[in-house]
């Protein structure tokens, strides 16, 4: 009695079943081109978010070391218009964060303020105020003020009364 076995041995292929080899080669082809293109994005994104994490982890060990965290904070700008200087100031602290100079336009002083300082400064209400900032560009550097018969000139360079003093301590220089 003889006994059955099979073997993996070389069988010559006819024609459709070359064709239809040649079909499943194809397919699987594109198979694989289709998995290597989502193999590329899902390690693009896979990429982005270990990088994500990495910069978590910086910025978290950062401030544990430092103990501090970089935020936006609440502040106010401090003109100082004696020393022609500007400071910004933490409204949560009272802490000044900055200082730096005046710029041109900021060392002309709101009406309002100059108003105020001279009233302050005098004791007198303010009658007239005069003032043009338009003829800064023809090179008038000064407004003037005047109440109860006196006149201020103001410019940059400081104020003087009509009676050649200075005004009170509420004087803008």
């Amino acid at each position: 009695m003889s006994k059955t076995v099979f073997r993996t041995l070389p069988v010559q292929l006819a024609a459709d079943e070359i064709a239809d080899m040649g079909k499943r080669s194809a397919l699987a082809a594109k198979r694989i081109s289709r998995l290597e293109e989502r193999k590329k994005v899902m390690a693009k994104r896979y990429k982005e978010a270990i990088e994500e994490s990495a910069e978590e982890l910086s910025h978290c060990a950062g401030c544990i070391l430092t103990g501090q965290e970089e935020r936006e904070v609440e502040c106010r700008i401090r003109p100082l218009y004696d020393v022609k200087k500007i400071e910004i100031v933490r409204n949560d602290t009272n802490v000044v964060v900055q200082t730096r100079s005046m710029t041109e336009s900021e060392m002309q002083m709101s009406l309002d303020v100059m108003a105020e300082q001279f009233d302050d400064a005098s004791g007198d209400n303010l009658l007239e105020f005069s003032a043009n900032h338009e003829l800064e560009s023809e090179g008038v550097e000064g407004v003037t003020l005047k109440y109860e018969g006196q006149s201020v000139t103001m410019s940059r360079k400081g104020a003087k009364a009509s009676d050649g003093k200075t005004p009170g301590a509420g004087a803008v220089h």
